[in-house]
């Protein structure tokens, strides 16, 4: 765009016959005035950008919050876990979300102390 801009006051200065110093002035304030174009377009792709990140902050101040990491009523006594105590689990649902459905059903097992274990759901 800026040598579009250049040529076109050339021509335009060379068309209207003006002086050879008037011409040189022309000419340059056209290529000043051009490298203000493309600073003025990479000002404001710059502040696009910026405003992208305001977005983004904006929709997750809309995120449900997350249950709280420790539920006092739901909370282990102070002991546990023991190497003297079992692990018992009865009926297990497991869902990513509450509108997903499960993807564990009625799951049943005991764990004993310090043993291992893992869930292997078979497709």
């Amino acid at each position: 765009m800026g040598s579009v801009v250049v040529f076109s006051a050339t021509v335009f200065a060379l068309w209207q016959g003006v002086t050879d110093g008037s011409a040189a002035i022309v000419i340059v304030q056209a290529g000043i005035f051009a490298d203000a174009s493309r600073q003025l377009v990479k000002v404001a792709a710059q502040l696009e950008l910026d405003f992208n990140s305001v977005e983004r902050v904006v929709e997750y101040l809309d995120v449900p919050q997350e249950a709280p990491p420790v539920i006092e009523e739901n909370r282990p006594p102070a002991y546990w876990p023991s190497s003297s105590g079992e692990l018992a689990v009865e009926d297990l649902v497991v869902r990513y979300a509450p509108t997903l459905p499960a993807v564990l059903h009625g799951l049943s097992f005991v764990v004993k102390p310090s043993e291992k274990i893992g869930v292997v759901r078979p497709l």
